[in-house]
């Protein structure tokens, strides 16, 4: 009850302030004139001068080629001291329609709404950006989307290891299948 009394307080001092701004302005018309008075042109801004960036296109028809899987139990990874090149993925592109090309990482594909949403409120809760997409009956969890396939590796590489939750790196789509 003494909330209620406060709010409306609170409310009458608010009126009573913009009564005491505006009234004079409407009582002694002097404040329209000083409004007609203001100038109607607004000076535009310099413009600036900017590069546009180039991002290199993809073909789509082409096949991307894939590293065989080592079988781990017969041999030994070996180590490579070699630094990767710059390979297109490592490089935000364009696809046909002229958006950006971006990844995602989908953790789980759940037949039940609630534990899609259990893992979804988890990685959230983890500053994530997480979100549940529903595709034939099955409800699949994605964190992304991330502007290159390196970034996006990255990413599931910190799932696994600071969550224990492997995944796979997809291509984001906004048509949400």
């Amino acid at each position: 009850m003494a909330t209620l009394m406060r709010h409306k307080i609170i409310g009458s001092l608010v009126w009573l302030g913009l009564a005491i701004i505006v009234l004079p302005f409407v009582l002694d018309g002097d404040g329209l004139k000083d409004l007609a008075k203001a100038p109607t042109q607004i000076a535009m801004p310099a413009p600036l001068e900017v590069e546009p960036i180039e991002i290199e296109t993809v073909d789509p028809a082409k096949p991307i080629a894939l590293a065989p899987v080592a079988d781990t139990k017969e041999s030994k990874p070996e180590q490579s001291t070699a630094k990767p090149k710059a390979t297109p993925s490592n490089k935000p592109s364009l696809d046909a329609q002229g958006l950006p090309n971006s990844w995602v990482v989908q953790l789980a594909s759940f037949k039940s709404k609630d534990k899609a949403e259990a893992l979804l409120k988890k990685l959230q809760k983890a500053k994530f950006a997480a979100y549940v997409q529903e595709f034939n009956d099955y409800y699949r969890v994605l964190v992304g989307p991330v502007n290159t396939r390196s970034e996006a590796d990255t990413l599931k590489g910190k799932l696994q290891q600071d969550y224990k939750l492997s995944g796979i790196v997809v291509a984001y789509n906004l048509n949400n299948q």
